[in-house]
C-alpha cells in the first residue's frame, strides 16, 4: 500500500481546515477499535492493522435549514438534518474564463459519505435497510449540496456508524450462506464473497493489507462460530475509512493524480447513484473499458439510465432548489414534495433540456396533487398544468419552501435565484434584525418586504434579491396561486457579488424565460452539476475542466443527460491534486 499517501489522507480524517498533513491528532494507523463485532477487535483501519481510532473529539451539529428529505427519493439534509456549512460556495460562472492550464485541478478534499450514500450502499451490497434519518447528519457545500469535508468526524457520530454497522452485519450473517450463494461453513467461498463486497464498499479498491486484514477477521472466529466470523467481517467492512470516506490516491501525471480505473469506478458510482460500484462497472474497470474517454461514457451512460439514478436526481434537485420537507401525513403535503424530483427526474433521464426545465407543464403524482392544482390526473398520474405553472419553479413545493413566517417571500424566492441559477450568493450580515412587521391597513406581503429593505442596513443585500423575488409575488407560502397577492411581477436582477449579469422583466414569465435561455443561468447549473458530482466547490484551476463540460453542454442544445454523462467524463472526474505528506490538509 501507498504508505506515505495513505497516513497523509488519514491525518486529514480527524484534521480541520487550516491544519497540515502530519500534526498531532490524525487517527491510529492500528487502532485497537472499540466496536462490537464479537471478536474484540470491530472497527477497521486503512492500514490493515485492525481496528480503527478514527473518531476524534470535535467536530458540531449546528443544524442548518435547507434541503429536503423526500422519502425514499429525496436527499436527507433537510430542516435540521445537515450540520453547518463550509464557507466557500465556489467562484462561480468566471472561471469559465479562466482556463489556463488543461494540466490544472482543484484541490479534492477527503469526503466522508453522506446519509443518501450510507444507507444505498448498505442496500446495494447487503439488501439491508437503514434509515436516513439514523446516520449522522450531513454538511452542506456553501450552503447547496452535501460535502462532508470541513468537519472531523465527533466520536458520537463513529458510534452512531458502528451501531449501525453491528445491526447489518449481524442480519447478513444469519444468512450468509443464502447471500453469497456458498455452504455456511465454506469458508473459501465466504471470503472470496467477503472480498468482493469490500471491494466494492471500498469504492472499488480493496489494498493487499485490507484484505489481509478482512480475512484473518474471519479465519480468527469461523473454526469456533462461522456466524460470528461473518459479522465480524462484514461489521469490519461497513466501520472501515475505506468505506465511510472517498479515498483516492491516483497515479502521478505530470502536474496531477489521474484516479486508476477501479477508483474512478467508486467515484461514477458515489456521482450517479451515490452508493458503491456494481459488478459491470468494477468488470469493465478490469478489462480496460475505462481507459478511455468513450468507454467512460458508455459506463456513465448506462448509470444514468439505471433506475439507482433516479434517487440521485431527486436528492439533486431538491438541494440545487434548496425545497424543505413537510411534517406530518398529510398526503397532499407529501405529494407537493415528491412532485419536482419526480418530475426532474422523469426529464432527465428523458430527452428534456435545461430550458425545459422553465417550461414544462407535466407533472405526475398522486390525485391529491391534482386536486391541489385543479387538474384531473391519468390513470398512470401524469397530469397537465395551467400556465401558471409552468416549470419547475412556479410549482407548490418551491413556493412553500422559500418563505418568511406565513408570508410569501421576495427575498429568500430572489435569494435562492442568485444562489442556484447565477451562482452569486448573498451572504446575509451579521446582527441585524430581520424581522418583520404583520401586514396593515391593506398592505401586501410586497409592501412589507419593500418597507423592511428600505433600512440602510439591510438594503445592499435586498437589492440583490427582492427585484429577482417579486416575480413570485402571485404565489402564497402555502403555495397556492392567487393574483390579488402581488400588485405587479415585473422586476428585476442587477448584477451581483461574482458576475455582471443583469436584465430586467415585465412579469414571470419573463423571468422564466430569461433563467432558461440566458448563457450565465446555463452556465451555472453546469457548474452546479459538478458541484454535485465532486462534493466540492470548484476553483479557478478548475476552469479547463468546466469550460470543456460547459462547450459540450452547450453543444448538445443543454440536453440535461448529456450534461451529467459529460460531468461524469470530465478530466474533473478523473483526475486529483497530487497529495504529499507534510502539505495543507486536504
Amino acid at each position: 500500500m501507498r504508505i506515505a499517501s495513505a497516513v497523509a489522507l488519514l491525518t486529514c480524517l480527524s484534521c480541520s481546515a487550516g491544519n497540515k498533513l502530519g500534526d498531532t491528532g490524525s487517527p491510529s494507523a492500528g487502532g485497537t477499535g472499540t466496536g462490537t463485532g464479537g471478536s474484540g477487535t470491530g472497527g477497521s483501519s486503512m492500514m490493515g492493522q485492525g481496528g480503527s481510532n478514527m473518531t476524534s473529539n470535535g467536530g458540531s451539529s449546528s443544524g442548518a435549514t435547507g434541503g429536503s428529505s423526500s422519502g425514499s427519493g429525496g436527499s436527507s439534509s433537510g430542516n435540521g438534518g445537515s450540520s453547518g456549512s463550509t464557507p466557500d460556495p465556489g467562484v462561480g460562472v468566471s472561471a469559465l474564463a479562466m482556463c489556463t492550464d488543461p494540466n490544472a485541478i482543484g484541490v479534492t478534499p477527503v469526503r466522508r459519505l453522506s446519509q443518501l450514500e450510507y444507507a444505498n450502499a448498505a442496500r446495494d451490497l447487503f439488501g439491508a435497510t437503514v434509515a436516513v434519518g439514523s446516520l449522522p447528519s450531513d454538511e452542506l457545500l456553501g450552503g447547496v449540496f452535501v460535502a462532508n469535508t470541513a468537519t472531523r468526524m465527533a466520536s458520537d457520530q463513529f458510534t452512531s456508524y458502528d451501531t449501525i454497522a453491528q445491526t447489518v452485519a449481524d442480519q447478513v450473517a444469519a444468512g450468509i450462506a443464502q447471500a453469497s450463494s456458498c455452504g455456511a461453513t465454506d469458508g473459501a467461498c465466504i471470503k472470496t464473497w467477503l472480498d468482493g463486497k469490500a471491494r466494492q464498499a471500498f469504492h472499488g479498491v480493496l489494498e493487499d493489507d485490507d484484505k489481509k486484514t478482512l480475512e484473518g477477521l474471519y479465519d480468527g472466529v469461523a473454526s469456533s462460530d462461522p456466524t460470528l466470523a461473518a459479522s465480524t467481517a462484514v461489521h469490519f467492512i461497513l466501520d472501515s475509512p475505506r468505506f465511510l470516506y472517498v479515498v483516492e490516491f491516483g497515479t502521478t501525471s505530470g502536474a496531477v493524480a489521474k484516479l486508476t480505473p477501479s477508483e474512478l469506478a467508486g467515484r461514477l458510482a458515489t456521482f450517479l447513484w451515490r452508493s458503491v460500484p456494481d459488478a459491470a462497472l468494477l468488470a469493465a474497470a478490469d478489462s480496460g473499458g475505462l481507459a478511455n474517454e468513450d468507454g467512460v461514457r458508455t459506463q456513465a451512460a448506462r448509470l444514468f439510465q439505471d433506475p439507482k439514478a433516479l434517487p440521485v436526481l431527486h436528492d439533486f434537485v431538491e438541494h440545487w432548489l434548496a425545497l424543505s420537507v413537510s411534517t406530518g401525513t398529510d398526503a397532499t403535503a407529501q405529494a407537493i414534495d415528491a412532485e419536482t424530483g419526480d418530475v426532474f427526474a422523469a426529464m432527465a433521464q428523458g430527452t428534456s433540456t435545461y430550458g425545459d426545465l422553465f417550461t414544462t407543464t407535466k407533472s405526475r403524482g398522486s390525485q391529491a396533487l391534482a386536486q391541489f392544482y385543479g387538474v384531473s390526473a391519468g390513470s398512470d398520474g401524469t397530469m397537465t398544468l395551467p400556465a401558471e405553472r409552468a416549470g419547475l419553479l412556479l410549482r407548490a413545493a418551491f413556493m412553500r419552501s422559500h418563505i418568511k413566517g406565513d408570508l410569501g417571500s421576495p427575498t429568500q424566492r430572489g435569494k435562492i435565484i442568485r444562489a442556484a441559477m447565477l451562482c452569486d450568493p448573498v451572504q446575509p450580515p451579521k446582527n441585524v434584525n430581520m424581522s418583520l412587521p404583520e401586514p396593515m391597513n391593506g398592505q401586501t406581503a410586497q409592501d412589507v418586504f419593500d418597507q423592511h429593505a428600505q433600512d440602510p442596513n439591510c438594503k445592499g443585500c435586498h437589492s440583490l434579491m427582492d427585484p429577482i423575488g417579486v416575480a413570485f409575488g402571485t404565489y402564497g407560502p402555502d403555495g397556492k396561486y392567487d393574483t390579488a397577492l402581488a400588485k405587479t411581477t415585473a422586476g428585476k436582477i442587477v448584477a451581483g457579488n461574482t458576475n455582471d449579469f443583469a436584465e430586467d422583466f415585465d412579469d414571470t414569465a419573463a423571468l422564466l424565460n430569461i433563467l432558461g435561455t440566458s448563457d450565465v443561468p446555463e452556465q451555472c447549473f453546469a457548474i452546479q452539476t459538478t458541484r454535485y458530482a465532486l462534493g466540492r466547490a470548484e476553483s479557478n484551476s478548475d476552469a479547463c475542466g468546466l469550460s470543456d463540460i460547459w462547450t459540450a453542454f452547450k453543444a448538445a442544445n443543454f440536453n440535461l443527460q448529456t450534461l451529467f454523462v459529460e460531468v461524469a467524463t470530465s478530466s474533473l472526474m478523473q483526475e486529483r491534486n497530487i497529495v504529499k505528506a507534510g502539505e495543507a490538509c486536504q
